[in-house]
């Protein structure tokens, strides 16, 4: 499909409900709440998950040639992704492969360099095997990701105040430029079962994980943008190590439309902070549970993990033609980070209690042939959240927050080759803890194009306006040496929409794209802020290619 092939970076791929800094790369936050998959002790750094190739996504093929996918975006301004993917298989019972993705981007705002002056440095690489003789069957990966990040802090503010004169990039000003964010991390990957039927197996699972984060900093030229130096007035190399053992002992299996899985794990979590004693291994046991019904084209499943310290989650779904919902609750533990930090620019120590969440959302799926629509609510309630506040440290809100996020999308295809789709959401938050949550209460996607086959079905072609808008509110602002989003009050981000013109086409086994990014730079206004001081990428031409090989 040539469709969204030039949706290349994170944020326009999710629908552009997510928050960066500015550039291809960048540390990355949902502008929505979203539930912790961990419901245990996790490391608080997050910022760079999105980059990570998660060993659950991993696809294994069963090929009876080579598969090669290649894929190169080269993006205006030195913005560039490159993608590949190899898979063999034996045609019996062995297969193995490798993916490989690359991220680098050049300062778009505030280089010193005419070329090659990174903001972005970002490699992740997996690779796995598969043997499947039988009954048996054993799957084992290994992923890593590096991400260094060179802070810029955002712009300077000028002295009279205007933000439109920001966005002259020759002028403006960063606070930041001898500071780095490191932030390393890999996982091992084990998976074995034996199959007795179709109804009855056994698994092992084994998850070996580390991070590491370094953040090295420059203060002889970049100590103006720090609030407070606690350890070190000429350097900074602040450094945390998160490692965690997963093991999980489990049996599944399928009868008659039933699927079931029940699972025991144990999970050992050690966090190594550079400047604060090491915590040893803490040790977590989990009871799960997955079940699933499926009858003429519905859905009933449900899914529930319990934590011997307390925490919990249990999640209910149904699904058919007309309807999907869902229905959430979660307890899970504060992050190491919130709990406990000493680093060269802040210290705290807190005792926060477990914050709980409750999700309900549903979407109408009404389709025809040439049109769908679907009607969509989100009712999230959330308890004690935990956020970093205005002073740019930890807090627990008392109270709860109600976020009510009702949806509409359409796809309709008119007059053959005409495609439009839409996408309109609305976010309302009440309740004691509503200013800890700060949402655009407009977020709108909309595309229109046109597509055909041409040169007697040869070569496939799109093109059209791809556009969002987003309305004004007080967004988050980054604090780079702990990678975390804080709420703040002094700045609100103003209003922006955005077209970008693209072109998306198909020649045998290669796909293409073309666009040119901000097409309406200037007519409304000269720029635009994904984060406060920070500025987003004004007008550049992209373009990028994909290759499929089968033999």
């Amino acid at each position: 499909m040539i469709r969204n092939q030039h949706r290349f970076n994170f944020v326009n791929a999710g629908d552009n409900k997510f928050q960066d800094l500015g550039n291809v790369g960048t540390a990355i936050r949902s502008l929505y709440y979203q539930v912790p998959h961990q419901i245990g002790i996790r490391s608080g750094f997050h910022a760079f998950d999105h980059y990570f190739l998660d060993p659950r996504g991993i696809r294994y093929y069963n090929t009876k040639s080579p598969y090669t996918k290649l894929s190169a975006v080269f993006g205006g301004n030195g913005r560039s992704l490159v993608d590949v993917s190899f898979s063999r298989s034996d045609s019996t019972v062995f297969n193995m492969g490798f993916d490989f993705k690359r991220i680098t981007s050049d300062k778009q705002v505030g280089a010193t360099l005419s070329r090659d002056d990174r903001n972005v440095i970002s490699t992740a690489y997996d690779v796995y095997a598969r043997w499947h003789p039988g009954k048996y069957q054993l799957i084992a990966n290994f992923s890593r990701l590096r991400t260094e990040q060179f802070e810029s802090g955002g712009v300077m503010p000028l002295p009279s105040g205007s933000l439109d004169n920001l966005f002259n990039v020759d002028s403006a000003e960063v606070w930041l430029n001898s500071t780095v964010t490191d932030d390393r991390r890999n996982n091992w990957h084990f998976f074995h079962q034996y199959r007795v039927s179709e109804w009855f197996q056994v698994y092992h699972q084994l998850d070996l994980n580390n991070q590491q984060i370094n953040f090295d900093s420059d203060l002889g030229t970049d100590g103006e943008f720090f609030d407070q130096i606690l350890i070190n007035e000429s350097t900074t190399a602040d450094a945390h190590n998160v490692k965690a053992i997963n093991n999980e002992l489990g049996v599944k299996g399928l009868h008659k439309g039933i699927f079931y899985n029940f699972f025991l794990t144990r999970r050992d979590v050690q966090y190594a902070p550079k400047y604060l004693p090491a915590s040893g291994y803490l040790t977590e046991y989990y009871l799960g549970a997955k079940l699933r019904y499926r009858l003429a084209g519905q859905t009933l499943s449900f899914e529930g993990l319990l934590q011997d310290g307390g925490s919990y989650s249990v999640q209910g779904a149904f699904d058919n033609r007309f309807i999907e919902a869902s229905y959430t609750r979660v307890q899970y533990d504060p992050a190491f980070l919130y709990q406990d930090y000493f680093g060269n620019h802040g210290e705290w120590h807190n005792s926060f209690t477990s914050p709980t969440a409750d999700v309900l959302s549903a979407r109408l799926k009404v389709e025809t042939s040439s049109f769908k629509i679907y009607p969509a609510l989100a009712l999230t309630n959330v308890n004690d959240h935990i956020y970093f506040n205005q002073f740019k440290a930890p807090d627990q809100a008392s109270g709860a927050a109600q976020i009510l996020v009702p949806e509409v999308s359409l796809d309709w295809s008119f007059l053959a080759n005409l495609n439009f789709q839409g996408q309109v959401m609305y976010a309302e938050v009440t309740g004691d803890a509503r200013e800890v949550f700060r949402i655009p209460k407009w977020l709108i996607n909309t595309k229109l194009s046109y597509a055909n086959w041409l040169f007697k079905e040869k070569l496939e072609l799109q093109f059209g306006i791809d556009a969002q808008y987003r309305s004004a509110y007080f967004g988050h602002d980054y604090l780079p040496q702990v990678q975390q989003y804080f709420i703040q009050d002094d700045f609100e981000i103003p209003e922006y929409f955005l077209a970008d013109f693209f072109v998306n086409f198909r020649v045998g086994r290669a796909l293409l794209f073309m666009k040119l990014v901000f097409l309406n730079q200037g007519l409304n206004r000269p720029g635009y802020f994904t984060t406060p001081y920070y500025l987003g990428q004004k007008r550049v031409f992209d373009w990028g290619i994909t290759w499929r090989f089968y033999d």
